[in-house]
């Protein structure tokens, strides 16, 4: 017991401190010279986001999914793209209803905007008689009002 206490405050050696040194710069040379390794990735299509943890933590893990993990996660893609499908259908229903609606209105305003030659004629012709009488009667009230 007394030798292993004594042996804790001991002071390096330079040669164990090179030592050391000599494998570090090894470790270093050999990740740049190999890269680093990585698991292999089975399924990728299926990874979660647990499974993306795991390979952050550790990224030689060999991350497999058993079967039946496989069938969930496929089922629930296909359920999520069968939802996704019918709402792009309701959207695209909605958007036709939304633009036809729109075009009708818009229609509407056109015709308001731009009448027919015909129709402008006839308003016209309507608009100059009314003015003609307006003016007979403005003419006649004022001479009643001379009169008296």
């Amino acid at each position: 017991m007394g030798m292993f206490s004594m042996m804790s405050n001991k002071k390096k050696t330079k040669l164990s401190r090179s030592n050391n040194k000599m494998k570090r710069m090894k470790r270093a040379q050999q990740k740049i010279r190999e890269g680093v390794v990585e698991g292999e990735i089975v399924d990728a299509g299926l990874i979660t986001v647990h499974h993306l943890r795991k390979r952050r933590t550790n990224p030689k893990a060999n991350i497999q999914l058993s079967g039946k993990k496989k069938n969930k996660l496929k089922k629930q893609l296909l359920r999520m793209q069968k939802e996704k499908n019918a709402m792009e259908i309701t959207a695209e229903d909605t958007s036709v209803a939304e633009s036809e609606s729109t075009e009708s209105k818009a229609n509407t305003k056109q015709t308001k905007k731009t009448p027919d030659v015909s129709t402008v004629i006839a308003t016209q012709s309507l608009t100059n008689s009314k003015n003609k009488k307006s003016k007979k009667t403005k003419a006649n009230h004022d001479s009643m009002e001379v009169d008296s």
